[in-house]
């Protein structure tokens, strides 16, 4: 959304609602952000972590599953044996499938797992984003000027 100056309160307040609804579906999307309930990081030591199942690793650059007889799913694939998955320059948050669940992987140094569950608290609970009424005053106009040095 880019306003100028010829914008109406109406037009920036109907955008801004259509903005605000769609951040929110998003929010509460049943694999979304508030459907996370557990981060965890993993180390050599296979191990279980609570409302997950498998025992879950890293061996090296390596985050190794072993769904320990329930199927799993990464990458539209199936599998309910020992996994290992090198994910080191992969994007952010990998998801395998496990039932209800969706568990993100992510690296940093270290592998993260995030589980993400429909029925999370903080996702059933979730009765909006509390925020001040829009207002076409706040706007600010500025102008971008991209730079030529790295950041």
């Amino acid at each position: 959304m880019a306003y100028g100056r010829d914008i109406t309160g109406e037009q920036f307040t109907r955008d801004w609602k259509a903005w605000r609804a769609g951040w929110e579906r998003w929010l509460v999307a049943p694999h979304g952000w508030l459907s996370a309930r557990s981060l965890c990081w993993l180390d050599d030591t296979p191990r279980r972590y609570p409302g997950l199942p498998g025992l879950w690793s890293q061996d090296h650059d390596e985050v190794v599953i072993d769904p320990d007889g329930v199927t799993m799913s990464f990458g539209g694939e199936s599998f309910d044996t020992a996994r290992r998955l090198s994910l080191v320059d992969a994007p952010d948050d990998q998801r395998v499938v496990t039932g209800e669940l969706e568990i993100g992987i992510t690296y940093r140094g270290t592998y993260m797992i995030v589980v993400y569950a429909p029925d999370a608290p903080t996702r059933l609970n979730f009765r909006g984003v509390p925020v001040f009424e829009p207002n076409p005053d706040w706007v600010l106009t500025g102008h971008y000027e991209r730079t030529s040095r790295p950041a």
